[in-house]
C-alpha cells in the first residue's frame, strides 16, 4: 500500500514538471511541518523541494499557520479538488486513513470549492521564492518556511 502511495505521488510530481502542466494550488497546514514522521534532514529536503516547486509559474503553495482564523465549517480531512477542462469531470478526493472517497456530485463540488476558497483566504500569501524581494518584510508563506527550516 505504501509503495503505491509513493509511486502515485512521484508520478504526480512528474506531471507538474512536464509539458503543458496543470495549475497546482496547495494549502498546507503548519502542523504538517511539525509532525515527526521523518528525520530532520528529510523534512528539510521536503521543505526545500516545496520552495523549488513554487518557482514554477503554475504552482502556488500557501501555508496555513496555526493562528489562522478558520470557519468551523472547513473540512478537517485533507482533500484534493481536481478541476478539469470539462466541468463534468471535476472531482474531489477526500483522504482519510480508514476510507478515502472520490466525490463528483454538484453539492460536494460546491461545498469543497467554498472550503478551498476559505482556506486560501485564511492562509498566508503563496510562497514567492524570488531572491530579489525583501522577504523578511512580508508575513507570507516563504517567511514561515524560513522559520520552519531554522527550527529543524
Amino acid at each position: 500500500m505504501l509503495d503505491t502511495y509513493v509511486e502515485f505521488r512521484l508520478k504526480r510530481q512528474e506531471v507538474l514538471a512536464g509539458e503543458s502542466p496543470p495549475t497546482f494550488h496547495a494549502v498546507i497546514h503548519e502542523a504538517a511541518f511539525h509532525m515527526q514522521f521523518v528525520e530532520n534532514g528529510v523534512m528539510r529536503r521536503q521543505i526545500e523541494h516545496l520552495v523549488e516547486m513554487a518557482r514554477l509559474p503554475h504552482v502556488h503553495i500557501q501555508l496555513l499557520p496555526f493562528k489562522a482564523a478558520l470557519s468551523p465549517a472547513t473540512p478537517a480531512a485533507a482533500f484534493i479538488l481536481f478541476e478539469a477542462e470539462v466541468p463534468e469531470l471535476n472531482t474531489i478526493y477526500v483522504e482519510h486513513p480508514v476510507s478515502s472517497a472520490f466525490l463528483a456530485d454538484q453539492a460536494h463540488l460546491a461545498q469543497y470549492g467554498t472550503a478551498f476558497e476559505r482556506l486560501t483566504t485564511a492562509a498566508l500569501p503563496p510562497i514567492d521564492p524570488d531572491p530579489e524581494r525583501e522577504s523578511y518584510l512580508r508575513s507570507d508563506s516563504l517567511r514561515l518556511v524560513h522559520h520552519l527550516l531554522y527550527t529543524l
